[in-house]
């Protein structure tokens, strides 16, 4: 069993009451660095495992949402579909949603038509970092834990890239968020059993 336990990402953590771009995408949703760096983040045994979570998760969040801001949002998981009660002729299949896990690259893509998010161990100076502000619903502290460098002043967070996201409306958009919520959740209960 791991000595240092590592906290998962809450959903009411990744939403912005105050901004206007009020729930965070994955651009913006730190992936913990010990699961950037670890050896089964980019495996297709993990991406399915993650994969598999998500509706329950979407489920669980949605909730949050309607919560925080008192309004139903009636996103629907049924039948191998998520929709929008509101707009139901806009459906996306679960199965229609493609996850590449890439080991020798160290890489991970999630596509759907031409959305993707994508998040690859890279060197360095090649990777995406989560750019701070003071706009960011996650405390200051809450994101040293997330950084490879946690005692500097410009830290060094893991983050997903995310390429034409707001294409296929927000329910594409909400299935990735919960992908890259999952991602790095079941990748901190992976390491905290360890």
């Amino acid at each position: 069993m791991n000595m240092e336990s590592h906290k998962l990402l809450s959903y009411s953590e990744l939403i912005a009451p105050n901004r206007f771009d009020r729930i965070l995408m994955p651009s913006e949703i730190p992936c913990h660095h010990l699961v950037y760096t670890s050896q089964f983040a980019y495996t297709p045994e993990f991406a399915e495992e993650v994969r598999r979570r998500v509706p329950a998760s979407i489920d669980q969040d949605v909730l949050e949402i309607e919560r925080i801001f008192g309004k139903k949002f009636r996103i629907v998981i049924q039948n191998g579909k998520i929709f929008d009660e509101n707009a139901d002729w806009r459906k996306i299949s679960l199965d229609g949603i493609n996850v590449i896990a890439e080991p020798e690259r160290r890489s991970i893509d999630v596509l759907y038509c031409g959305s993707n998010i994508a998040l690859e161990d890279r060197r360095l100076e090649q990777r995406r970092i989560l750019r701070l502000d003071t706009n960011h619903p996650l405390s200051l502290d809450r994101l040293r834990e997330y950084a490879s460098n946690p005692k500097e002043e410009e830290l060094i967070i893991p983050r997903w890239h995310v390429h034409n996201i707001y294409d296929n409306g927000f329910i594409l958009e909400l299935y990735f968020r919960n992908f890259a919520i999952m991602f790095n959740n079941a990748g901190i209960e992976r390491l905290n059993s360890q």
